[in-house]
């Protein structure tokens, strides 16, 4: 049976670029702001449909933060923390976990996996309020 073969588009092509180059998580509306400088006709329906495309073939993954949205990273990275500056709304990587290994779970329980978000001042909010 022949593989069916996906069309290049040029919208794919910045949507993954997008996703590829950037070193935070981006939204939907952050990857329409920014892929819209480069082509003017992307719209909200095509962003999505590429971004579950990305994230079936596990190129990507989608992050939902309580109370914040969905974030979309590359889905090649290792397991890793969020946060999220609660000033410019911005996702950060917070890198590795030492969490899992200080977890004790009761008996009989089987931990898959977990989730910690955590909220603050980014770096540069910081400094922009005089706060470093």
């Amino acid at each position: 049976m022949k593989k069916k073969r996906e069309r290049q588009t040029k919208q794919k092509r910045i949507i993954e670029e997008l996703i590829k180059t950037s070193k935070t998580p981006l939204s939907v509306d952050e990857i329409l702001c920014i892929g819209r400088k480069k082509l003017a006709t992307l719209n909200r329906a095509t962003v999505y449909r590429n971004l579950n495309a990305f994230i079936s073939r596990g190129e990507l993954k989608k992050i939902k933060i309580p109370f914040s949205g969905t974030f979309y990273e590359g889905g090649k990275k290792d397991h890793h923390h969020n946060f999220l500056c609660l000033n410019c709304k911005k996702v950060y990587d917070i890198p590795g976990c030492h969490l899992k290994k200080n977890i004790r779970m009761p008996k009989g329980f089987n931990l898959q996996k977990h989730e910690i978000f955590f909220y603050g001042i980014c770096e540069k909010c910081n400094i922009f309020k005089g706060k470093s």
